[in-house]
């Protein structure tokens, strides 16, 4: 992307994913995952201060799924910060790197209310289970159902799960530098020696190859191209970018509808077919015909004391400030 800096400089990248072995790409990064950058003045006598100008973002990216470019339509891609709001929660929060996927959660009312009236309550019931590395608790069925289950729109549930998946990811300033979590952060505020992690694993399914055979999947609940339970006949062609544009467009309804990537690798020595469903918020995984094995999304936390609610409610109260007042 490029961002024009009035009278300084334009500032062009690409961020990119982990090689993929299978696929032989490196896909771009989820523009979800890209955070703010923010420009100051040096000179405290600029009034108003330095601002970053920015506009209405447009573009296009590889698709992973397909190989060809596709444009972002849904609105993903939308500072939601000012440069002078941003500079402010940059240099005073712990969390800079996710305030302004926050922020964006905030001006959606539905994403907003979700927080609040959904998201806290079913993480206030989250045990614990005693494992050799400290503590755990597998939240995915819970924040599936009572979470994204109550909630409407793909817009409002695409802020959501962005902004968990950014409190999720592992941020460094450096290359060198270890990284840490949003949720990890809030939880040194009154915890200093405490250790906190949300793992979030994408949703899959697994199946043989079947090259030249046909399969029946069925749309899940949420199309709002055929109604839920809809057979789709697929003929196994050896296409992996046919199959996710199958699973994405027809089977899921499209990403503008639903907010999910389709990402599909087949793996020769093994004579399997990998799908990622990447953002599927949905409490079931599209039901693939024949020896397939499935997985939703999944939410695990982890902690080093068994009190998990205690350690991640500093983290829970950055996500709603209005409970820390």
């Amino acid at each position: 992307m490029s961002t024009q800096l009035s009278q300084s400089a334009t500032v062009t990248m690409k961020l990119y994913e982990v090689y993929d072995v299978d696929s032989e790409s490196q896909p771009l990064v989820n523009p979800n995952w890209i955070p703010n950058f923010v420009v100051t003045s040096d000179d405290v006598s600029v009034v108003p201060p330095a601002e970053v100008i920015y506009g209405a973002v447009s573009g296009e990216v590889p698709s992973s799924s397909s190989g060809s470019w596709g444009s972002s339509t849904n609105g993903n891609w939308a500072w939601s910060a000012s440069g002078s709001d941003a500079a402010g929660a940059f240099s005073g929060d712990a969390c800079a790197r996710c305030a302004d996927l926050r922020q964006a959660c905030f001006d959606d009312m539905e994403c907003q209310s979700a927080i609040g009236d959904y998201l806290l309550p079913t993480l206030e019931t989250m045990s614990s289970w005693d494992t050799p590395d400290g503590f755990s608790y597998d939240m995915s069925s819970r924040i599936l159902s009572n979470v994204f289950g109550q909630m409407q729109s793909s817009g409002p549930k695409g802020k959501l799960f962005a902004l968990l998946t950014c409190s999720a990811t592992e941020w460094a300033s450096t290359a060198s530098q270890e990284g840490v979590f949003c949720a990890q952060l809030q939880a040194h505020t009154e915890y200093p020696d405490v250790n906190v992690s949300l793992e979030i694993i994408p949703a899959f399914s697994v199946f043989p190859i079947s090259q030249g055979q046909g399969r029946t999947i069925n749309t899940p609940p949420g199309n709002l191209l055929y109604p839920a339970g809809t057979p789709m006949y697929y003929t196994d062609n050896g296409n992996a970018a046919e199959l996710a544009d199958f699973l994405e467009n027809q089977i899921l309804g499209g990403y503008d509808n639903s907010g999910v990537r389709v990402k599909v690798s087949a793996d020769l020595n093994s004579g399997m077919c990998n799908i990622i469903y990447d953002g599927l918020t949905a409490p079931s995984t599209p039901y693939i015909e024949g020896e397939a094995s499935s997985s939703t999304t999944q939410f695990k936390f982890f902690g080093s004391t068994p009190d998990l609610v205690g350690i991640f409610r500093p983290w829970m109260q950055w996500l709603d400030p209005t409970l820390s007042k």
